[in-house]
């Protein structure tokens, strides 16, 4: 049986719009919103992001998992991050649950823009708990490998 994310991703869209609704971010507001795939967005979900320096913000995010991190922005445009959060998602077979993992993250990043536009980070993972669970379990779980993922978004 497969799963049926179409209740996250409504849940995440009605999310967003109250957000952006009853939140008007201005050019010199802290607060922005990612919403994307990959370690930095949970999988797949949408962070907060606080900026509390010029050059450094926090987030915090939810979706399939949850993450949480600091960004540290080298120029306007180009960021390193790190993370701890969900990264690693072991899809079961037949009626068997998917099962979620967390771990550590690092990577650097791209931002078209940081008051808003498109984002895509490298991102360099530790999935070593999804991997010992799976070499436990090889027949019931699919395990996409590699420690190298790409995230990318949007932010607003």
């Amino acid at each position: 049986m497969k799963k049926d994310y179409s209740t996250l991703v409504t849940g995440i869209v009605l999310t967003v719009t109250v957000l952006t609704s009853t939140y008007a971010v201005a050019e010199s507001d802290p607060l922005s919103f990612e919403v994307g795939l990959g370690a930095n967005n949970s999988i797949a979900g949408v962070t907060v992001n606080y900026e509390v320096a010029d050059s450094v913000e926090v987030f915090a995010g939810g979706g399939i998992g949850y993450v949480a991190g600091v960004k540290y922005y080298v120029t306007n445009n180009v960021r390193l991050t790190i993370n701890h959060g969900t990264n690693s998602l072991l899809i079961g077979s037949g009626s068997i649950a998917s099962k979620r993992f967390e771990g550590t993250n690092i990577g650097v990043g791209y931002a078209s823009d940081r008051d808003g536009g498109w984002v895509i980070d490298l991102m360099y993972i530790d999935a070593s708990k999804a991997k010992d669970y799976f070499a436990k379990n090889p027949n019931i779980y699919t395990l996409n490998d590699g420690k190298v993922k790409l995230s990318f978004g949007y932010r607003w």
